[in-house]
């Protein structure tokens, strides 16, 4: 939801690279408990999403690697898109 509280189309496609990177890092969107610098998901993660190499680093630690790179990659790479 963007910062007035208006629903767009926009504010809609940046919620779905939200959820996809929860869906990617089995991490909220927000999490206090977290590190200084890891509170908010989309800062944390952003970094991460450029780089074919550096997706496997945002990764759900409990999937134990066992995930298919390619889609991980392709997924991720949407979720930069929407959070543009």
């Amino acid at each position: 939801m963007d910062p007035e509280g208006h629903l767009t189309t926009k504010s809609d496609v940046y919620s779905f690279g939200v959820v996809l990177l929860e869906l990617l890092s089995g991490r909220r969107a927000v999490d206090k408990n977290r590190r200084i610098g890891e509170h908010n998901l989309v800062d944390w993660a952003k970094p991460y999403l450029s780089s074919k190499r550096k997706v496997f680093r945002i990764m759900d630690n409990r999937l134990d690697g066992q995930y298919h790179l390619v889609g991980a990659q392709k997924a991720a790479a949407l979720a930069l898109q929407c959070l543009q």
